[in-house]
C-alpha cells in the first residue's frame, strides 16, 4: 500500500509545538487568514476632486463590447495581448480604490465591474483595442500598471507574465515593447493550465499537443503485456480523461479526434503507431456500449458534442449566469435559441454551441404544469414529437397551452384543441396528464428522469449515428445480461430468483391495508386498475376497479397509486398501509424520485401530496403473487372496459380469492 505522509506535531509561531489536532488545524487557520489579509495600503480621497469626466458614453460602448478571440488577425500590421499574473493573487486587496477612479473619470458600472472581476483573479489578458502594436501603447500600459501597484498594493509577477504577438508584428517592435514592459516574450501556443490561451486560425495547431499527451502516457506501458481487460480499461478511462477539459469547451476538429481515436485503437490491438496489420473488428463497433456488444469506449467526436451539449443546456437553462448574459447580449438578445436560428458567426467556442443547440431542440420537451408559459406553436410540448405540433386550421387566437387546459377540472378542453390538430396529435395530447398543481418545466427528454446528463446525450446521438451506420455486432444476444455474469449458473439462479413472500399478509390491527395494481399491454388502448381494502382480520372493506388510457406500464401503476390515495381520502380512511407490484412507483412515493421516469413523477408528487394530510401512511413492495386478487380485478376491469366499486354482492370468484388469502393468512 502507498505510504502517506500526515503532520504529527508542528511549531506554532510562538515556537511552540503542537501535537494535539484541534491546537494544529487552529494554528494552521490563523496562519493562512494572516496570509490573505491586505497590506492596508494609503487610500487618499482628497485628489478625486482634482478627477474630471474624460470617458464618454461611445468610449463605454466600444470598452464593454464582447470581442471576438479571432480578432486577432484582423490588424494589418498586426497586434500584441499580453497576459498579466499579479504577485499574492490570492491576497484580498480593498480594490474600491481602482474602482472609484474610474467611475469617477466617467466609465460605466458594466465596466467596472468586469475590472473587478479581471483584478480579483489570476491571470488577466489584455488586448490592446484589437489595434496595432505600437511602443507608445506599451509605454502607457507600464505606467498605469506601475501606477496601478503604487496605490492597490498588488504588484504584478513579471516572472510568470507573457507578451504574445501576432506574425505580422516585426521582430523589433517585438523586443522593444518587451523591454518597455519588462515582460517575456511567448509564442501563440501559450497554455495556461493545460488549455491554449489564443486559438490560431487553424485549429488543429491549437490542440495537437494533446496527441502528444496520449502517446507521453502510453510510453509507460506495454500493450503486449497487458491482457484485454487491462487495456479496455487503459483505453476507457487514462486516454479517454486526458483531454476531457478541452473537450468540455471546445468543438475538436474532426481530424484531431479521429486521430486521437487511432491511438486508443492501436493501443488496444497492441499496435505500434505506423505498423500496419489486420484489425478483426472495427473501433466504432468496439466503442459501443456493453449492451451493444461493444466494450463501453467513449467515442471522442461523439464525447465531445455531447460535452458541449451540456454547455448549450446550461445557457438556455440557466440564463442568469454572467456568461449566458454576455453571450446573450452578443448573439441572440432579440430571440429565444429553443424557437430560432441564431447566428453561428462568432467566436470557436460560440459555433460549437450553435451546433449543439440543434441537439438540444431535438431532445428538449416543456412538461405541461399550468401550460401559461408553453406556446403552442414554437416549443416542443407534446412527446416523442421532437418539435412544434402541425396543425390542421391555425389560430392567431391560440397561442398558449393554457388556453387548452380546463382549470378547474385539470383536463384538456377537447373540443377546442380536435379542431387544431390531427387525430394523432390530439391522442398524443390526451396522453399528457395536466397535475393538480406547479409551473411548466424544460425537460431532457432522452433520460429517465428529465434532468440533462453527459450519458443521456451521447447515447442520443449514438443512437442516431446508429440509424444511418447499424453496427455489425451480433444484437440477438442479451449482452447487458451477459456482462453482469459473474458467478456459476447455479449460484447466479439463487441471486435471480431468492425466496419471496407469495401470499397476502394482513397489517397490524386499526390499519387500513389497500393493494393497487395496473394492467397494460402494448398496443391497447385501454389499461385497467385495481384497489382492495382489507382489515386485519382480512375482510373486504371494498373494491374499486377502474380503466384509463394505455400510455406506459410505470405511469399506468403510478395512476393506480393516485387513484387508491383518492379512494381512501373519499372514504375517510386515517391510517393506511399501501401495497403494489410496481418497485420502481413504491421507491418514488418513499422519496428516491429518481426510480420512475420523469413523465411519471407529476403524478407520484400530487399522491404525496394528499398523503401528507393523513394521520399515517406506508407504502410497500409485495410481489405480484401475493397481489394475485388485485392482479385479477385489474385484468377484468381492462377486458370488460368498465369502472365500478364493490362493498358487497361481490362476484363468486372474487369470493373464492379472498377466502384464498384468508386461509393462507
Amino acid at each position: 500500500m502507498r505510504q502517506r505522509t500526515q503532520i504529527d506535531s508542528f511549531q506554532s509561531n510562538g515556537g511552540i509545538w503542537l501535537d494535539d489536532r484541534n491546537s494544529i488545524e487552529d494554528e494552521l487557520l490563523r496562519h493562512f487568514y494572516s496570509m490573505s489579509r491586505t497590506t492596508n495600503p494609503p487610500k487618499p480621497t482628497d485628489y478625486l476632486n482634482n478627477l474630471n469626466a474624460s470617458i464618454s458614453e461611445a468610449d463605454n460602448a466600444m470598452l464593454t463590447a464582447t470581442h471576438n478571440a479571432d480578432e486577432k488577425t484582423k490588424a494589418h500590421d498586426g497586434c500584441a495581448a499580453v497576459k498579466l499574473d499579479m504577485s499574492k493573487a490570492f491576497d484580498g486587496v480593498k480594490w474600491g480604490f481602482l474602482i472609484d477612479n474610474l467611475r469617477k473619470l466617467g466609465f460605466s458600472d458594466v465596466w467596472c465591474n468586469m475590472i473587478e472581476q479581471c483584478i480579483s483573479t489570476v491571470t488577466t489578458s489584455i488586448l490592446l483595442n484589437g489595434s496595432l502594436a505600437r511602443t507608445k501603447d506599451a509605454s502607457n500600459l507600464s505606467s498605469l500598471i506601475d501606477h496601478f501597484s503604487k496605490f492597490s498594493g498588488q504588484a504584478i509577477n513579471f516572472d510568470k507574465s507573457a507578451l504574445a504577438f501576432s506574425i505580422k508584428v516585426p521582430n523589433n517592435v517585438k523586443n522593444d515593447i518587451a523591454n518597455i514592459l519588462r515582460i517575456r516574450k511567448t509564442s501563440l501556443n501559450e497554455k495556461y493550465l493545460g488549455v491554449p490561451l489564443l486559438l490560431q486560425k487553424r485549429k488543429y495547431g491549437s490542440f495537437v499537443h494533446l496527441l502528444d499527451n496520449f502517446r507521453d502516457r502510453l510510453d509507460i506501458w506495454q500493450a503486449i503485456f497487458l491482457v484485454g481487460p487491462g487495456k479496455t480499461i487503459i483505453t476507457q478511462f487514462v486516454l479517454g480523461s486526458l483531454a476531457s477539459h478541452h473537450l468540455d469547451v471546445f468543438p475538436m476538429p474532426r481530424e484531431l479526434t479521429k486521430k486521437m481515436e487511432n491511438i486508443q485503437m492501436r493501443f488496444w490491438w497492441g499496435k505500434k503507431e505506423n505498423e500496419k496489420g489486420y484489425f478483426m473488428k472495427g473501433w466504432d463497433d468496439i466503442a459501443l456500449p456493453k449492451e451493444l456488444g461493444g466494450l463501453s469506449i467513449r467515442r471522442t467526436d461523439l464525447l465531445n458534442l455531447a460535452l458541449l451539449t451540456k454547455l448549450a443546456w446550461r445557457m438556455i437553462n440557466n440564463p442568469e449566469e454572467p456568461w449566458d448574459v454576455i453571450l446573450r447580449e452578443k448573439y441572440f438578445s432579440v430571440c429565444n435559441p429553443l424557437t430560432y436560428i441564431v447566428n453561428k458567426h462568432g467566436s470557436w467556442i460560440w459555433q460549437g454551441i450553435c451546433t449543439c443547440l440543434s441537439v438540444v431542440r431535438k431532445h428538449y420537451v416543456l412538461e405541461t404544469g399550468d401550460g401559461k408559459s408553453v406556446k403552442i406553436w414554437k416549443y416542443t410540448w407534446i412527446l416523442n414529437m421532437h418539435g412544434p405540433p402541425s396543425h390542421l386550421n391555425y389560430s392567431s387566437g391560440m397561442t398558449h397551452v393554457s388556453q387548452l387546459i380546463d382549470d378547474e377540472q385539470k383536463s384538456w378542453k377537447t373540443d377546442v384543441f380536435t379542431t387544431l390538430f390531427d387525430s394523432n396529435i390530439v391522442k398524443e395530447i390526451t396522453n399528457i396528464r395536466i397535475p393538480f398543481s406547479g409551473k411548466d418545466k424544460l425537460k431532457w427528454e432522452p433520460s429517465r428522469n428529465g434532468n440533462f446528463t453527459i450519458k443521456s446525450s451521447y447515447n442520443a446521438t449514438l443512437n442516431e449515428n446508429l440509424v444511418t451506420k447499424p453496427t455489425k455486432n451480433n444484437l440477438n444476444i442479451y449482452w447487458k445480461a451477459f456482462w453482469k455474469r459473474k458467478l456459476p449458473p447455479r449460484a447466479y439462479q439463487r441471486i435471480l430468483n431468492p425466496p419471496t413472500v407469495n401470499h397476502w399478509i394482513p397489517p397490524v390491527t386499526d390499519i387500513c391495508k389497500i393493494n393497487f395494481d395496473a394492467s397494460f399491454i402494448e398496443n391497447n388502448t385501454l389499461s385497467g386498475w385495481g384497489l382492495i381494502c382489507r382489515d386485519f382480520a382480512g375482510n373486504n372493506n371494498g373494491l374499486r376497479e377502474g380503466a384509463c388510457i394505455a400510455t406506459d406500464p410505470e405511469k399506468d401503476e403510478a395512476i393506480s397509486l393516485l387513484e387508491v390515495v383518492l379512494w381512501t381520502k373519499i372514504n375517510g380512511w386515517k391510517k393506511i398501509h399501501l401495497e403494489g407490484d410496481c418497485s420502481n412507483v413504491i421507491h418514488a412515493i418513499n422519496g428516491r424520485s429518481c426510480a420512475v421516469k420523469w413523465t411519471s413523477l407529476n403524478v407520484v408528487n400530487d399522491a404525496l401530496s394528499i398523503l401528507k394530510t393523513f394521520d399515517s401512511w406506508s407504502c410497500t413492495y409485495a410481489h405480484r403473487d401475493a397481489n394475485h386478487l388485485d392482479d385479477s380485478l385489474e385484468k377484468f376491469t381492462r377486458a370488460h372496459s368498465i369502472c365500478f366499486s364493490w362493498f358487497n354482492n361481490m362476484h363468486v370468484w372474487v369470493e373464492t380469492l379472498l377466502q384464498q388469502d384468508k386461509n393462507n393468512m
